[in-house]
C-alpha cells in the first residue's frame, strides 16, 4: 500500500506489540474526522497544501497512524 501525494502525517502511541486491524478512510461525517484531523493539525505537514483524502490505521493497543494525502494504490510486492 502506498500513499501518494502526502502533506501531513501524524503516529500516535506506537508500540512493538500493535496488530493493525482496520484502515479507514474518513470523510467529514465520521465520528473520528474531528479527531483525526486535530491530530493532523498537530502532525509533521509536509507541504502548505491540504491532501484530498484523510485516512486513519487502527491497532489493537491504541497505536494510530493518521495520513493526509491525493491518493492510494494498492498492489504486490513482485
Amino acid at each position: 500500500m502506498t500513499f501518494e501525494g502526502v502533506t501531513c502525517f501524524h503516529l500516535g502511541r506506537f508500540g512493538l506489540l500493535n496488530i493493525v486491524y482496520s484502515l479507514r478512510l474518513l470523510t467529514p461525517t465520521d465520528k473520528d474526522f474531528a479527531r483525526v484531523t486535530a491530530e493532523l493539525n498537530q502532525g509533521e505537514r509536509l507541504s502548505a497544501r491540504r491532501g484530498a483524502n484523510v485516512a486513519c490505521l487502527y491497532s489493537t493497543l491504541g497505536a494510530e497512524l493518521a495520513v493526509e494525502f491525493d491518493s492510494l494504490k494498492i498492489g504486490t510486492n513482485g
